[in-house]
């Protein structure tokens, strides 16, 4: 096993400096794919990677200072701006 240390993950898995710089470019490009609005549903909304991660963290704080989901919305805000993609 080596002590090599690489500037990312994708230096260190791909074969060339050419192919962790496409890794680079998809993953950073994956991270803003925006995840569709389901068609059948006119409340629903376009969300991006980043807001679902978001979503999840607030989730998470939430639960954990044992707040109600509404509670939770009255402190932050208006929660249908929470997460929404600006496309």
């Amino acid at each position: 096993m080596s002590n090599e240390r690489f500037a990312s993950v994708w230096d260190a898995i791909e074969d060339t400096p050419a192919e962790a710089e496409d890794m680079k470019l998809r993953s950073k490009l994956m991270r803003r794919i925006v995840l569709p609005a389901d068609p059948a549903d006119p409340e629903d909304f376009d969300v991006t990677a980043e807001a679902m991660d978001r979503a999840q963290k607030v989730r998470t704080l939430r639960r954990a200072l044992g707040l109600s989901t509404s509670e939770c919305m009255a402190l932050l805000g208006d929660p249908d701006k929470i997460g929404r993609a600006h496309v």
